[in-house]
Order: structure tokens, then sequence, then C-alpha cells
């Protein structure tokens, strides 16, 4: 969110990393051929799997007009603004 300037659901909806040992379960599916490829020229081969759950992730941003949330889409549970 911070570094690349990007609102908060849309950083919170980016593909999931989890990194285990040498294990790294990914939504494959949802990572571009160039990160894939980057990431294997680096040792790190995506797989499917176990490992590759929601993360759950909640955040809040602020914003010139206010407050923004965010709330991960793989798991239950909505950002909303109260008055």
């Amino acid at each position: 969110m911070l570094d690349w300037k990007m609102p908060v659901q849309e950083a919170i909806s980016l593909p999931n990393l989890i990194a285990s040992g040498t294990f790294y379960a990914a939504e494959v599916d949802k990572f571009s051929p160039e990160i894939a490829q980057g990431l294997a020229a680096k040792g790190i081969v995506l797989r499917s799997g176990a490992g590759a759950e929601g993360s759950g992730l909640h955040g809040i941003e602020m914003t010139r007009q206010g407050l923004r949330g965010g709330a991960d889409p793989r798991r239950e549970g909505v950002a909303v603004l109260l008055d």
C-alpha cells in the first residue's frame, strides 16, 4: 500500500504468498508470469495448496477525504464506513 501507493483494498487483495521455510505456498494462478519467473530465478518456486490460505488481513487508510477500509476478500468480513 505504502510503497506502491495503492488504495488499502487493492493492496489487501493482492495474491498471497505464504513462506514456510523453503516451501512457498501461493495463489499461483493470481501471480503474473513475470513475477512468478522472477521469483523462480531467485529459487522461490510457487506451489498451490496447503498454506495458501487468505491472510484475513484488514486495514484502515487515512486519506484527505477521510478513512477508507479494506478487508481480505478471501475471508469473511467487509470494511464499512460508520458515521
